[in-house]
Formats: structure tokens, sequence, C-alpha cells
């Protein structure tokens, strides 16, 4: 209805992302006549920025391609990382450096390309090993495993595809492993090492215990002796007196011509007291036996007359319950 001429750009979606440009003219004529022109530009317009295109689309695939790789590598060395901390969790639980081995080479066959991991004890033998075993099937990285006075062996790495050679980032990655588990080792034989001392402070400290027991045990014997040794003297004193005064009278009622009662009486009791007296006398005769504090010089004993003594001493507490079998002890 416009009475000027007219002229716009008109995009039309075609499908989901696939549009079409037209060109628009609306041209007086003849009083309310006009003619009306659709020009489609689409082929033209792509064909001017197909090149422009073309080059934009080389830009963003090698940036994808850069991001991508750059995106591998981010998340590689993530999983190694957490792999060289849980690892790191993993010495500072365990003392057992066989089963750190065990967690290191599973931990490793998740985290890299490899057929398989191997922890070689024999130092001596190594070099040699490492190159004979599969060495035309497989890449090897061998990596020491040691500290500033002791070899304790190595990791050996196999990779079954000889064209694909070992990256630095995994050289790097084994080598640290490597150093944790040299730290794994050292920990293990400082363990060892404090058990052992341990052990030997214990036993030498059970023998000192036992020392100690003996000397109370023995300063307990020797004043148990001096206390002995006292009564029996004590005893023996007023026992002599006893057994002079009893022979004297009974020597004057043995002579005795008038055969008095009192004489009579004396001769009666004269066993019983004599027995007591003699009773009385191998007591003290024991305990002097048993503290033998007149004897500083070690000699020959008769082991028999020990146990004769012994007896003695207990016989208030046996009697009647043990009986010699005349059995002979041999030493």
């Amino acid at each position: 209805s416009s009475k000027e001429n007219f002229f716009s750009n008109i995009t039309k979606q075609i499908k989901s992302n696939n549009f079409a440009e037209y060109n628009l003219f609306a041209i007086n004529y003849d009083n309310d006549l006009k003619i009306i022109i659709l020009k489609n530009i689409s082929n033209l317009y792509a064909y001017k920025n197909y090149s422009k295109l073309e080059n934009k689309t080389v830009e963003l695939e090698k940036q994808i391609l850069q991001d991508s790789e750059l995106k591998t590598k981010l998340e590689n060395h993530l999983l190694r990382t957490n792999l060289f901390n849980l690892l790191s969790d993993k010495v500072r639980e365990y003392i057992d450096t066989k089963k750190i081995i065990k967690i290191i080479i599973e931990q490793l066959k998740k985290t890299i390309e490899i057929s398989d991991v191997k922890f070689q004890y024999d130092t001596e033998n190594l070099s040699k090993k490492i190159l004979t075993d599969e060495a035309d099937e497989c890449i090897k990285l061998t990596v020491p495993v040691y500290d500033e006075n002791k070899i304790y062996g190595a990791l050996v790495i196999f990779r079954k595809n000889i064209l694909s050679s070992f990256q630095k980032e995994e050289v790097d990655l084994i080598k640290n492993i490597a150093s944790l588990l040299s730290t794994a080792f050292s920990k293990e034989e400082l363990y060892n090492e404090l058990k052992k001392q341990k052990k030997e402070l214990e036993n030498a400290l059970m023998q000192l215990k036992e020392a100690q027991l003996q000397i109370v045990q023995s300063e307990k014997m020797a004043a148990l002796g001096k206390l002995v040794a006292g009564v029996a003297h004590e005893i023996n004193t007023p026992l002599g007196a006893i057994r002079s005064n009893f022979d004297l009278l009974k020597m004057i009622a043995q002579t005795d011509t008038n055969k008095s009662e009192l004489s009579e009486m004396l001769l009666e009791m004269e066993p019983v007291t004599s027995e007591a007296l003699r009773r009385i006398e191998n007591m003290v005769k024991s305990l002097k036996n048993f503290t033998r504090l007149d004897e500083a010089q070690k000699k020959k004993v008769d082991i028999h007359e020990g146990l004769k003594s012994t007896v003695e001493l207990i016989t208030h507490e046996i009697k009647n319950i043990i009986r010699s079998s005349g059995v002979m002890l041999f030493f």
C-alpha cells in the first residue's frame, strides 16, 4: 500500500538449521499498479562466503583438536596425580612392602596402557633377566628402587605394542612411584630394627626383673638364715643346761639304793624326757644345717642329709602322711 518504491531482505527458514535469503522489490508502475520482484540470493550469498567459511571451519577443527589434546593431557595428569596420592597414602598406612607392591602393580595397570608390571628382587641378576625375558615381544621400562645405601630391586614395566614408546610423563610417574617404594622399604627396615630392639629390651628387662627377684629372694633367705641361726643358738644354750641337769638327776636316781618314790618317778620319766630332748636337739641341728652360716666355702654335700634335715623340720606337718620309700636319688 506504500506509494513509494519498497526494498527489503527476507530470510526464510526452510528446515531446522537451513535458511534461504531473498531480496524483495516493490516498484510503482501505473496508478495503483506495482511490479513485485522476489530474487533468491541464497546461492550467491553462499558462494561469496564459502571460502571464508571453509577457512573458519579449518581453524575451528584445529582448535577442537588442540582442546581435545589438552583435555586428554589434563585427564591423564589428574589420573596420575590421584594415583601418586593414593600410593603415598598406602605407603604411610602399611608396613608390609609386599602388600604395597601388589597395590602399585594393580593401580599401574589401571592407569597407564601396559601389559604387565613386575618387581624384581634379585638385584645380582637384574640386568641379565631384564635383557633376556621377552626381549623380542615387548618394550620394557626398568626403574631401579634404591636409596643412598642399598638397592632394593627394580620395577619392570612391559608394553606389548613395540611401536608405542613410553612417554616422558609415564616415565616421570614410574620414577616417582619407585621413590615412594624406596621409602616404603626403608620404613619397613626401620620398623623391623625397632621391633628387634624392642624384643631385646623386653628380654633384658625380663632378665633384670628375674635378677632383682633372685636378689630379693637371696636377701630374704639370708635374713631368714640369720634369724633361724639366732633361734637355734638361743634354744641350744638352755637345752644344754636341761640335758646336763637331767643326766645328773638320772645318775642320782640310778645310784639311789633306797629306791625312793622320787627316784622311781625320775626313772619312769627318763625315756619320754630323753626322746623329747633328742627331738629338740635334732631340730636345732637341722636348723643349723639349713643356715650353714659357719660354712663360707663351697663343698660337696650329702643330699640325703639335707632331705632328712628338711623332714625333721616339717615332721609335725607330714606325720602319718609321708613315709620313706627307700628310693635312691642320683644327681
